[in-house]
């Protein structure tokens, strides 16, 4: 296409081209450098030009009082590259000595739009197999990340499961004596993240134990402290001796969900054990060695305990060696709810030898949901759904849908509009990380600063977004 454009630059009326895509990229100039003045004037007339669809022609600038301006002799045509199915593809200015003969203008811009978009479809093509491969390589991924209790799945191809969730769990999953520390609102899997851990590691043919501490929490802090550690006969009337779970989970692993909820007591033994691996029953005076894997997890960050006083300092700074944070549903993308909302209907189909289905305006309605109660809701909610249609090959569909919230949502939280983001702050950083992969697919054109200018932004603020959330941009 150059080599066309060059052929035609040389042609001895032509005094200057500039043609340019939509997106005011370069695509071949000739005689117009980007210093002068008559430069901006001409990318602002291309931008008319593209933005209306429509030509201007001048054939004698100097004596034209809109365009004297320009500051040249001569005439100069201005068309839209339109191409197949009325799509514009960008922009293209020719200056000539005279007024250049329609028809043969009208040749050269044809030749050069079907040109540049066949380019361009070639490009699109390309970037669509590289996030098609990206999106199959996570869709492995998922895949394979195997059975957890009680033949559940951690479902999830977004880039924020495979960066906070599923490299963490193949890091960690080799760890067998260190603690992990999991993170997450109610709902989003804890749980199942837990028993991915201790499947996928070297202690997956031995005992799995899951403990909710918020099961005791209200009762005799001493009820914690037997569930844990056990006892011995006689502490009380009528206790006999029982093993805790420590005991009964030696050389395998004990999940403790809500581990902010542990009494001081049992967290000082708690801390012993992690420490020696030594396990006291209450009323004993001897010790046990055993050698267990442990996994906690709380929806409240402990830091925030330990600053209250309700958690111990020195069990946080023992517990926090690896942390797994996983995102809210509403922080995941589409492709994700797509994937829960099927997998949880396949479920549902299995148990009642159905075919159901859902259709994609229901979908809709699940990807602008604001999911406080995250995957165990949008579980709920389909549940919900699936039992409203009678027939067993029918479609779920906005009117069976219904979405249930507690009473002080109003209150607390918005619903979300955009399904890769929560809070302002969390869709502003999601428009820079998009940028940076729009700079990836060519970082010599894809600069920086006119990423900048897309976001209407000054280069310098672009430069503090990118170090506050710390994203590095691509190098040319």
């Amino acid at each position: 296409m150059l080599k066309m454009f060059d052929e035609f630059s040389q042609r001895k009326n032509i005094s200057a081209i500039l043609c340019v895509s939509t997106e005011n990229d370069v695509i071949y100039n000739f005689n117009l450098p980007q210093q002068n003045s008559l430069h901006k004037q001409v990318l602002h007339l291309l931008k008319r030009v593209t933005k209306l669809k429509q030509p201007e022609h001048c054939e004698n600038v100097s004596a034209d009082r809109l365009f004297k301006s320009m500051n040249f002799c001569g005439a100069f045509t201005c068309l839209p590259l339109i191409a197949e199915e009325d799509i514009v593809v960008g922009a293209i200015y020719i200056a000539s000595s005279q007024t250049l003969p329609t028809e043969e203008v009208s040749r050269f811009v044809t030749v050069v739009t079907s040109s540049y978009y066949e380019i361009l479809r070639q490009q699109t093509k390309s970037e669509i197999e590289s996030q098609t491969t990206g999106l199959s390589q996570r869709l492995q991924r998922f895949l394979s990340m195997g059975m957890s209790c009680e033949g559940k799945k951690i479902v999830g191809i977004d880039p924020i499961m495979e960066e906070q969730v599923f490299s963490a769990i193949e890091m960690f999953k080799t760890q067998n004596c260190s603690p992990v520390l999991i993170y997450g609102e109610s709902g989003t899997g804890k749980e199942l993240v837990a028993s991915a851990l201790h499947y996928r590691s070297e202690r997956a043919k031995q005992t799995y134990l899951p403990f909710n501490c918020a099961e005791l929490a209200s009762s005799d802090p001493q009820m914690q402290r037997i569930e844990l550690f056990g006892c011995v006969t006689g502490i009380a009337t009528g206790v006999t001796a029982r093993q805790g779970l420590f005991t009964l989970a030696n050389k395998g692993t004990l999940f403790l969900d809500e581990i902010g909820m542990l009494s001081n007591e049992a967290q000082g033994q708690l801390l012993r054990i992690l420490e020696d691996g030594k396990l006291q029953p209450l009323g004993s005076k001897q010790t046990c060695q055993v050698n267990v894997r442990l996994i906690c997890a709380n929806n409240k960050p402990l830091q925030q305990l330990v600053a209250e006083n309700t958690f111990r300092a020195d069990l946080f700074y023992r517990l926090c060696s690896f942390m797994i944070n996983i995102p809210p549903l509403r922080h995941r993308g589409i492709h994700d709810h797509n994937l829960l909302m099927d997998y949880f209907i396949d479920e549902e189909n299995q148990t009642n030898s159905a075919h159901k289905s859902i259709c994609n305006s229901a979908r809709r309605l699940f990807y602008t949901h604001h999911w406080p109660g995250n995957v165990r809701e949008l579980r709920s909610t389909i549940r919900r759904a699936y039992y409203k249609v009678n027939k067993p090959n029918g479609i779920i569909k906005p009117q069976h849908i219904e979405f249930v919230t507690h009473e002080n949502h109003n209150e607390k939280t918005l619903p979300v509009l955009f399904p890769q983001g929560g809070t302002l702050k969390d869709i502003e950083k999601q428009v820079f990380l998009q940028a940076k992969q729009w700079a990836q697919r060519n970082p010599k054109q894809h600069t920086q600063n006119k990423a900048a200018q897309i976001l209407g932004i000054h280069a310098n603020t672009m430069t503090k977004k990118l170090r506050d959330y710390d994203i590095n941009w691509p190098r040319s």
